[in-house]
């Protein structure tokens, strides 16, 4: 599979896990250090898959945008892309700006870094 359809459905599959609340595919595709920040704050793996575990406000729907793949090192990737997403019951959509680094570990892709910015009209506070 090429690495950015591999580098894809990882990506998928955290968005969906959190849809599911499935803390388990964090804990099984992050590496033990990784750090996710937000704009609210970091977070770390264990917190990160108990947020997850509890959530209760399923995707309603994503879709990826302007998906770029950046070789940062052999065995190290940034997956970044603009996603637009609503939860089950909101009436506007979210767009966010999202960035992925991927690490090769065992021979398996790993997230060790995971980074969103909440995209506002230019002149917003």
């Amino acid at each position: 599979m090429p690495l950015a359809e591999e580098l894809e459905a990882l990506e998928r599959g955290f968005w969906d896990a959190s849809s599911r609340a499935d803390g388990g595919y964090y804990r099984a595709n992050c590496t033990d250090d990784v750090l996710f920040v937000f704009f609210f704050g970091t977070l770390d793996l264990v917190t990160c898959a108990e947020v997850v575990d509890g959530n209760r406000t399923p995707w309603k729907e994503y879709r990826f945008e302007n998906v770029q793949v950046l070789e940062l090192t052999d065995g190290a990737v940034a997956y970044s892309y603009r996603a637009t997403a609503r939860h089950e019951g909101a009436t506007e959509d979210m767009v966010i700006y999202v960035t992925s680094i991927y690490v090769q570990r065992d021979g398996a892709w790993k997230m060790a870094l995971h980074q969103q910015t909440q995209a506002q009209p230019w002149g917003s506070a």
